[in-house]
């Protein structure tokens, strides 16, 4: 799952559990890794985005991935 410990993603994260899935967190960093923990995530790696080859490794073994774009994007 990415986006694991965002504002809406994180709220799907415990219907995925109560519907029996095993949800694995691509996230930035360890602090990251251990909040999504905290919401119930079964573990977390973590990854960036912007590098393909940490998303190829973290979905490797997956049956599916869950990711919110968010509606915009502000550039500053």
């Amino acid at each position: 799952m990415i986006g694991a410990t965002g504002e809406f993603a994180g709220l799907v994260l415990p219907m995925l559990k109560k519907q029996g899935h095993t949800v694995h967190a691509l996230v930035q960093n360890e602090e990251k890794g251990h909040d999504a923990l905290k919401h119930g995530a079964d573990r977390y790696m973590t990854g960036s985005l912007y590098d393909a080859a940490s998303l190829v490794k973290a979905a490797q073994g997956m049956d599916g991935v869950f990711h919110i774009i968010p509606a915009f994007h502000h550039l500053f």
